[in-house]
């Protein structure tokens, strides 16, 4: 049994409406109660503020990209690494600090939880492992789902139990907590020279634009009742199209609203000649996802998984 009690501090409670009011707060096997026994711990809070834990509800502070920015700067560990009086561990980085240091600078602030925003599915153990080394303030992750082969396939057939149980898996898989949307369908774009420029185009090879994608990944999000809402960002413009064919490549030019003679995508064209050998997608002809626990009817489908096997032949490159 763990005991303490925090005295002589200036409370704020805004669900109380309590405003800098000095009060004690007593705190039993890690929650405030309303009085604990002569042999509590005592915290001085004297000249300080008590309150509530801040959230950082958008942080990236975990996984691959953070450490592609540590190897682009080197020798960021050499500023401010140092070991600070106390039980703290060598701290490190200035604009991309050590595990260690996001989470006492975190702590020193007054947050006590972070969400890393944006989980690479491939990349979820390293994810966790950064994670697990972040002191004092608690995280999660939410993987990315707006450029996955498999989301933008079933998405443009309008699947949303598939949609869901594959989102279902990866959130299984990765550990992770919701759903993250970033650039839905410009990143895969801009993987093979091209683009989407306002959120109604499609994306190429695809038939599907970020607005269905946005649209189908809250759909299976409230199919499956997650806690999390959608997390999307999108950084282009949401110009209407007046003409939006469904067919790629489909002779449109680079911002063009109008068909074209020539033979080139939405955007712009691949980058190199026909004469490239195709490339299908690899991976496991059929799926761990089971669909049973997902199927809403009376009647149940019969088979157990959602195949994988996909129809997409990449563009050549």
């Amino acid at each position: 049994m763990s005991e303490f009690i925090i005295k002589n501090g200036h409370v704020f409670d805004p669900v109380q409406g309590i405003k800098g009011d000095k009060k004690d707060i007593a705190v039993k096997d890690g929650k405030i109660v309303d009085k604990v026994g002569s042999g509590a711990k005592v915290i001085d809070a004297k000249d300080k503020t008590v309150m509530a834990g801040a959230l950082e509800v958008h942080a990236h502070v975990a996984g691959p990209k953070v450490n592609a920015g540590r190897w682009y700067r080197p020798e960021d560990k050499h500023f401010d690494s140092h070991k600070k009086p106390g039980i703290t561990r060598i701290e490190g980085g200035k604009s991309i600090p050590t595990v260690f240091k996001t989470g006492y600078e975190y702590a020193r602030l007054g947050f006590t939880f972070a969400m890393e925003a944006a989980m690479p599915p491939l990349y979820a153990r390293h994810v966790h492992e950064e994670i697990h080394d972040t002191p004092i303030i608690d995280e999660a992750a939410l993987p990315v789902f707006g450029n996955n082969w498999f989301i933008l396939e079933y998405l443009k057939n309008h699947e949303v139990e598939n949609t869901a149980a594959y989102i279902a898996w990866i959130l299984r898989q990765t550990k992770g907590y919701g759903v993250k949307c970033v650039n839905p369908g410009g990143t895969e774009a801009w993987a093979w020279g091209l683009n989407c420029l306002t959120i109604h185009d499609p994306v190429p090879y695809f038939e599907i634009t970020p607005a269905e994608i946005i649209k189908g990944l809250i759909e299976a999000n409230e199919y499956l009742g997650l806690p999390h809402s959608i997390t999307s960002t999108r950084t282009i413009s949401a110009t209407p199209a007046t003409t939006r064919p469904r067919s790629t490549p489909s002779g449109l030019q680079k911002g063009s609203r109008q068909p074209t003679t020539s033979a080139v995508s939405r955007s712009c064209t691949p980058r190199t000649s026909s004469s490239t050998p195709t490339r299908e997608p690899t991976g496991a002809t059929s799926s761990p996802v089971q669909r049973k626990s997902w199927t809403t009817s009376t009647s149940r489908r019969t088979s157990p998984s959602i195949p994988v096997t996909s129809p997409l032949t990449r563009p050549p490159r």
